[in-house]
């Protein structure tokens, strides 16, 4: 059972913070929603426990919801390059919505990913393999993908079978499209 802290508690985390702790009175538990107000005069709700593992306000930390406009999703995409097409503004900036790049690939990710710098899955080579994908790899370097299941990367082993026909070699796919043509590890 989450512990009791007492309000003296709440109040010196919020001073150590540079928060003010506005109540009310005593929570039963430290995962109880109380309020906050952060040194620029923000406020919200939010637990104890968020505070006490280094979390602060959501509007100074861009993790509010951008009701203000669509006007900053617009600006973050245009800074990068990209256009934002996800139409409705989602509950916040750790919410997945629509973005295109110059390219014309269009991909889901989060505000809070673009602002970060990450961009394009298509165009950075980061896409999620089908197994169109693994059937193609194989083919072209003379071996046959037996999976049997999609990784769920390209760095989890999945299974391979050489041109000679041997088989049971297990293999990430980066390392499966190195210079050689045989399964690795297919051959020890």
């Amino acid at each position: 059972m989450p512990k009791k802290l007492g309000s003296e508690a709440y109040r010196g985390l919020a001073t150590e913070r540079g928060f003010e702790w506005l109540g009310p009175g005593s929570p039963s538990t430290v995962r109880t929603r109380t309020r906050w107000r952060c040194g620029a005069g923000h406020e919200w709700q939010a637990p104890y426990e968020r505070f006490q593992q280094g979390s602060g306000g959501p509007h100074c930390w861009g993790r509010r919801r951008k009701t203000e406009a669509k006007a900053d999703y617009r600006a973050l995409a245009a800074e990068r390059s990209f256009a934002w097409v996800g139409g409705s503004l989602p509950a916040n900036t750790d919410a997945p919505t629509s973005w295109r790049c110059a390219a014309g690939h269009e991909w889901l990710a989060r505000y809070s990913r673009i602002q970060a710098g990450h961009g394009c899955p298509h165009c950075t080579g980061h896409v999620r393999k089908t197994e169109a994908d693994y059937r193609a790899l194989a083919a072209g370097r003379r071996f046959e993908w037996i999976g049997p299941v999609l990784p769920h990367s390209l760095a989890a082993p999945t299974g391979w079978r050489c041109g000679r026909g041997m088989s049971g070699g297990r293999a990430t796919t980066r390392s499966s499209t190195g210079a050689t043509a045989h399964t690795p590890r297919a051959h020890q």
